[in-house]
């Protein structure tokens, strides 16, 4: 009886990502295998490997604002904020034994924003069965440690403006 009650709440936890998750951009990444650093034990070069559509769960719809907040050391403009990703339904697209990775990235076209993965882990809901990833996220910054395949490369381009971009017109005047 335990059984079909774990496999109700796994399906409601499906379904229920796929009807109301709001659509991202996936980027998934993986460390290159031949690029380990032994002395600092971490990798140094991840390569972009894959770039799917999926739908993500937002807790009560709480995105990011751009309003600065005031964290006890200040003022913190990059708070994580958490999403919600279903675990067989994230599977379902990446392939099994696959699980969302610190450093893959998304893409929010509601917000017109790229966050990257801070951490995340499997929450297990009831009776302990493995439901769905907690993730959190952080704004998205570009590094030069990430090898881009032509076509993501391409999409970022559309979507990123870089500083120098966004206030060119304002040094070019300042200049003169």
């Amino acid at each position: 009886n335990v059984d079909s009650a774990i496999g109700m709440f796994q399906e409601l936890s499906f379904f229920t990502n796929q009807l109301y998750g709001h659509q991202v951009v996936y980027f998934r990444t993986l460390p290159e295998s031949n690029s380990g650093d032994y002395v600092f034990k971490e990798w140094t070069l991840y390569k972009n490997v894959d770039r799917k559509c999926v739908k993500v769960m937002v807790p009560k719809n709480a995105f990011p604002s751009n309003m600065p907040k005031y964290a006890e050391f200040g003022m913190d403009f990059q708070i994580p904020f958490e999403i919600h990703l279903d675990h067989r339904y994230f599977q379902s697209i990446f392939g099994t034994k696959s699980e969302p990775r610190k450093r893959d990235f998304l893409y929010f076209p509601l917000l017109n924003r790229m966050f990257e993965i801070q951490g995340s882990y499997l929450h297990r809901g009831f009776m302990m069965a493995p439901t769905f990833w907690k993730i959190q996220l952080k704004k998205f910054s570009p590094n030069i440690d990430m090898l881009l395949t032509d076509d993501t490369r391409h999409f970022l381009d559309n979507v990123i403006l870089s500083a120098d971009q966004l206030f060119s017109e304002a040094v070019k005047d300042d200049i003169k």
